[in-house]
């Protein structure tokens, strides 16, 4: 999983979900996931190699 502050939720790039923090509280229950499209993810796995180096 991968923090994402700007949209203030947690990534896992295996399953392609997203799930929201509220409150500071990640939303991990598998109802809070959203799947996120294929556009979307080729953009979110750019954002994050972008900022692991």
């Amino acid at each position: 999983m991968s923090l994402l502050p700007e949209e203030e939720a947690l990534y896992n790039p295996r399953l392609r979900l997203s799930y929201p923090i509220v409150d500071g509280i990640p939303q991990l229950l598998p109802s809070s996931g959203r799947k996120v499209s294929a556009d979307d993810h080729e953009r979110l796995l750019t954002r994050l190699k972008a900022s692991a180096t």
